[in-house]
């Protein structure tokens, strides 16, 4: 009955002042497109500090993009974009899928381009679990999904030909620190800009 009071506190409750560093090794590594059900600010903070990436929401720009631009597909909405609903509730998340079929539909095409990693996500969407099932019967697909050890869905994940990775979230981040980190060496082009840095525009997420 409240909605706009509702929008309100989900982005007061969801927006990220700090984060854990260990988050940073996600600069170092090559990702092709960011597609997430949270709402919450995490990789804007992250892609804030990275000297490789800038975040590109398809929401506000369009889906084409530079080179060094990570595509982000915030299904649920994202709390730094103020024109964009937030999916919360579970009357909100039975409809998404219809009022963002442009995302899903987007989302669809770039999970064939590349392996997906499904990294903190409890398949409780049914919207999202429909395209994975779709993606599944149009033929084998790389896909790695990150479960806590004892997990009672490890065993249906693997029977649907899905890799599965059995740790934490900190666990995965460590591993990828001691043996990613420098296997792709940022851009020629980048340069240290952190002497300039009270002169850049500021990013959305800072604002």
């Amino acid at each position: 009955r409240c909605k706009d009071e509702f929008q309100a506190y989900l982005r007061e409750k969801f927006t990220v002042s700090s984060y854990n560093e260990r988050y940073d090794v996600l600069n170092s590594i090559n990702i092709c497109s960011y597609v997430t059900t949270n709402i919450d600010n995490i990789i804007q903070c992250v892609m804030d500090h990275s000297k490789r990436y800038s975040l590109f929401n398809v929401v506000e720009y369009g889906a084409k993009r530079g080179s060094s631009s990570l595509l982000f597909i915030p299904l649920h909405g994202n709390v730094k974009y103020l024109n964009s609903d937030l999916y919360f509730g579970k009357n909100e998340l039975a409809n998404v899928d219809t009022d963002n079929k442009d995302l899903f539909d987007l989302m669809h095409g770039e999970l064939l381009k590349a392996p997906t990693l499904f990294w903190g996500y409890g398949f409780h969407d049914n919207a999202v679990e429909r395209t994975i099932t779709i993606l599944l019967q149009e033929g084998h697909q790389d896909i790695w999904i990150l479960c806590r050890p004892g997990n009672t869905n490890i065993d249906y994940f693997r029977d649907l030909g899905c890799h599965v990775i059995e740790g934490e979230t900190l666990e995965l981040l460590d591993w990828i620190e001691e043996n990613c980190s420098e296997m792709q060496p940022e851009s020629p082009d980048s340069i240290d800009t952190s002497s300039l840095q009270q002169y850049l525009i500021p990013s959305l997420n800072s604002l």
